[in-house]
């Protein structure tokens, strides 16, 4: 009975993971979504196939997008399932577009994403318990969201080069371009507390306030392809392709550039081809 009390009395130590994506034509190689803890240990396929999996910001549900069975092969539709795969939701139906690239809203009740179909990308939403979608944007080719705030969508218009990041109202309503960033500017990701933004410029990691003061350059030693915050923002993901000639991987730093370190070891295939580790997310507290 003492026991049961004590430990009832102790809390668990809040922990985080990171999910990822890993792909690659690799025959007999295990692909798809995978979690991973910060320190490089306990990494683990969570789905076999999957892709840009991101988790909300509850921690309850990981959101990825795939073909369904019976689908036609571009047919691609949003998913959500829990953080071990074993609870799945499709939540889009859509059969003649492909929706891809999920980002969440911060209550974790809705998702963004971009359907490609009649040959251009515009900005979509779904309730993730209602089911309601709805589009947001009409006109020209928009591309793709990469953050929600309270009240806004964060996109890039992938038709335009270099790349421009835009914001919008919640309903679509208000495009304009977000002046806080450069011509170029990929991968924006706000931290948890909505204080910090870090993104990619030049294959640089960049951190700066979400004003646009007090710019900072992590260095690493080569370019990162995406980004992600830990749930205190005193470390970051990302993924890169340093090691010539082999898939990318995943690596955590510290904000002050510190203590760099990879944290996966992308399986090799028998002709010594190996898969690519990218479209990371780390997860808030667990």
């Amino acid at each position: 009975m003492f026991k049961k009390m004590l430990h009832s009395l102790i809390k668990k130590s809040p922990f985080s993971k990171i999910v990822f994506e890993r792909s690659g034509d690799q025959y007999g190689i295990p692909l798809g979504v995978f979690t991973i803890n910060p320190d490089g240990s306990d990494c683990v396929q969570i789905r076999s196939t999957g892709l840009a999996p991101e988790w909300s910001p509850d921690g309850k549900w990981i959101a990825f997008h795939e073909v369904p069975e019976g689908y036609e092969l571009y047919a691609s539709n949003i998913y959500i399932m829990d953080l071990n795969g074993k609870k799945v939701k499709q939540l889009t139906q859509h059969t003649d577009g492909a929706a891809a690239c999920p980002t969440w809203s911060p209550d974790s009740n809705r998702i963004a994403y971009s359907l490609w179909k009649d040959q251009v990308h515009q900005i979509w939403t779904i309730d993730i318990e209602s089911l309601h979608k709805k589009q947001l944007t009409y006109e020209g080719s928009n591309g793709y969201p990469v953050c929600i705030l309270s009240n806004e969508i964060i996109f890039f218009k992938e038709d335009l080069s270099p790349q421009k990041i835009f914001i919008m109202d919640s309903e679509g309503q208000n495009q304009r371009e977000f002046n806080i960033f450069f011509e170029g500017d990929k991968e924006p990701m706000w931290s948890r507390d909505g204080s910090k933004i870090v993104f990619i410029r030049n294959g640089n990691i960049c951190m700066m306030n979400s004003d646009g003061t007090n710019l900072q350059t992590i260095q690493i030693k080569e370019g990162a392809i995406e980004v992600s915050w830990s749930p205190d923002a005193q470390k970051i993901t990302y993924s890169s392709r340093k090691r010539q000639g082999y898939g990318a991987e995943i690596y955590v730093v510290d904000i002050d550039g510190s203590n760099e370190k990879r944290i996966t070891e992308s399986p090799l295939d028998p002709s010594g081809k190996e898969a690519s580790s990218f479209d990371v997310c780390w997860s808030p507290w667990l």
